[in-house]
């Protein structure tokens, strides 16, 4: 199949809304007008940490978007746009440019070299999360541990009452120094998981005491991540010895209650309600 043979175009059409459509055209090229030729510039702003300034010198185009490769969503973008990312690494950041014959794509890499911490502390998610200590929710009827997919996270298992060991169990997220601390203490006894005999049982205490990577976006559901180091349970887990990585997707989260995810997006998944202690 050639490819220049299957553009994508933009209708837009009319009929009371404004709508904006993306359909497959079976057209080849110029019957429908010249594609875009999608193009911007990177550069740090002055002053502000973590924060770039994204330039578009895009051609033949009437819509910009941009995905800043940090996990959020692809989103609509300015001839003057900016970036922020508040954790270090590389990130590609993709243009799309649209035009009447179709769309193209540019990409530029930037490599952001230290954490953002201050703003990282002041995310308002982080300070719900840090503010309280947690512990599932002990109602009979909360179905405090789901287990299934991304799609259907009570698929394998819809959930029932604790263990007493539980019910006890708490969790201490903290901030200083610039460090993000997670404290984990069992009051005595862990429920061990699939993972650990004897299985699905109250057993020895696995309390611990170590750092964490908060991230304020989700690859996935979710508004935040929790990342502990390394895969290693049952050494680090948060609600059950028996998760898929050490990747934690803050669903929802208030004042008083918490819902989190354990597993990336495409693992089996294990769903935790917690509330405010």
């Amino acid at each position: 199949m050639k490819f220049s043979a299957r553009l994508f175009c933009l209708k837009i059409l009319f009929g009371g809304i404004f709508l904006v459509a993306i359909q497959a055209c079976q057209k080849t090229d110029g019957e429908l007008g010249t594609p875009a030729t999608a193009s911007f510039s990177v550069s740090p702003v002055a002053g502000k940490a973590n924060t770039y300034s994204l330039t578009s010198t895009a051609t033949n185009g009437f819509l910009l978007q941009y995905n800043l490769g940090d996990g959020s969503s692809t989103r609509a973008g300015k001839v003057s746009d900016t970036a922020y990312f508040p954790k270090k690494g590389t990130y590609v950041i993709t243009q799309y440019a649209y035009g009447r014959g179709g769309y193209t794509t540019a990409a530029q890499t930037v490599t952001v070299a230290a954490d953002d911490f201050s703003s990282i502390a002041n995310n308002p998610t982080f300070q719900l999360l840090a503010a309280k200590t947690w512990k599932f929710d002990p109602s009979p009827t909360a179905n405090a541990v789901i287990v299934g997919t991304e799609g259907n996270p009570g698929q394998y298992y819809a959930g029932g009452p604790l263990a007493a060991c539980q019910i006890d169990d708490t969790y201490k997220f903290n901030f200083a120094n610039n460090v993000f601390t997670l404290v984990y203490n069992a009051a005595g006894s862990t429920f061990n998981g699939g993972n650990i005999q004897p299985n699905y049982s109250c057993a020895a205490d696995l309390s611990y005491s170590t750092a964490f990577v908060f991230t304020p976006t989700a690859d996935g559901a979710g508004i935040a991540t929790i990342t502990l180091p390394g895969f290693n349970p049952p050494a680090r887990f948060i609600g059950t010895t028996d998760i898929t990585s050490n990747n934690f997707r803050i669903i929802s989260i208030s004042a008083t209650n918490m819902v989190l995810r354990a597993g990336k997006k495409d693992e089996t998944t294990f769903q935790f309600k917690f509330i405010a202690q």
